[in-house]
């Protein structure tokens, strides 16, 4: 008898707190119901082909990572007194376009989370919290933990570090008309994030000012959430202000304001990059959801296919609804 462990993590989107929340800011972020899952099966007597490998992985093209990651979280298991995991097949399939800001590999750091570390909490001492950022360092060097928080919940959050561990806070989903997409990166998350680093060096004034801004646009989102009087054109606002300061660190891109320029006569109320920068994904607000359909369109019809990374879309939040996110099945 086979027994396939399946596990899966959520493609995010993150709307306030990028860069600062690498210095101990919150955050406030979505998941959404894009996402990875990945499979796992032992290998038996009765299943096992010969390889030179101890592991063998599916689909080819995605393995490079895999081998370090495997040994990341065998690590993990050994450091709580667990056995290693058996060696075995390793299959995944997923819908996150890779390297475009959305968390493809917060999503594959946390799905293996779940898999090595199946009774782990979710948050606290020796969480999925910790092993999936742990396991998301071997992508982005000095990753805040923000991205796998997201990847391993549902709906929206307010996220910070408290004495170096994370706390997540489930906001109500407003349900504003957003539309996100993506453009071609010009550069990774990690030189992003030691661009910071380096401009902490030569101007820290400066920088942790606007990193602290952006600190204190979360806060002020995550409060606008919560309240009843919460429109789509305060948001939109506030998110205009971060974008200001995110292009004063640097992280912009030209290409970007085009399309904002173009949202805005579609009627945007807000616009903003998300995630790292660089080029990647954004995110525009809008008053109704007619109009953010209207806008897609707009602007797919505007630029030619190849400069999108990921055209336009609107946004569809995962629902806040527990789960384990991790099954097995007996074949």
């Amino acid at each position: 008898m086979t027994n396939i462990v399946r596990t899966s993590a959520h493609a995010k989107l993150l709307l306030f707190g990028e860069h600062a929340a690498v210095w101990g800011y919150p955050a406030l972020g979505l998941s959404l119901t894009a996402g990875l899952t990945l499979e796992y099966e032992a290998f038996t007597p009765d299943n096992e082909v010969p390889t030179s490998q101890p592991w063998e992985f599916w689909p080819p093209e995605q393995s490079a990572p895999l081998p370090n990651l495997i040994e990341i979280f065998q690590k993990l298991r050994t450091n709580r007194g667990l056995a290693p995991l058996p060696s075995g097949r390793v299959r995944l399939a997923s819908d996150i376009p890779p390297g475009g800001g959305w968390g493809s590999s917060a999503a594959l750091a946390s799905a293996f989370a779940r898999l090595f570390l199946p009774d782990a909490p979710l948050e606290g001492p020796d969480s999925l919290d910790e092993a999936a950022r742990e396991g998301e360092k071997l992508f982005h060097g000095r990753p805040s933990g923000i991205d796998t928080a997201l990847a391993l919940r549902q709906g929206w959050w307010y996220l910070e570090r408290i004495n170096d561990r994370l706390t997540a806070k489930a906001l109500p989903d407003p349900n504003p008309p957003l539309v996100a997409g993506a453009l071609p990166r010009l550069t990774t998350t990690k030189d992003l994030v030691n661009g910071i680093a380096e401009q902490r060096q030569r101007d820290p004034s400066g920088t942790a000012a606007r990193l602290a801004s952006l600190g204190e646009l979360a806060q002020q989102a995550q409060l606008l959430v919560r309240s009843p009087r919460f429109t789509p054109g305060a948001l939109g606002r506030l998110m205009q202000s971060a974008q200001a300061q995110l292009t004063e660190l640097g992280v912009s891109h030209p290409a970007l304001q085009c399309v904002f320029e173009t949202a805005r006569q579609r009627g945007s109320l807000g616009e903003k990059l998300s995630g790292a920068g660089g080029g990647g994904a954004f995110v525009l607000v809008f008053s109704d959801h007619d109009s953010a359909i209207a806008a897609c369109g707009a602007l797919q019809e505007e630029f030619p296919p190849q400069f999108w990374a990921a055209p336009p879309h609107l946004v569809v939040a995962a629902p806040h609804e527990p789960s384990s996110e991790i099954s097995h099945e007996k074949l």
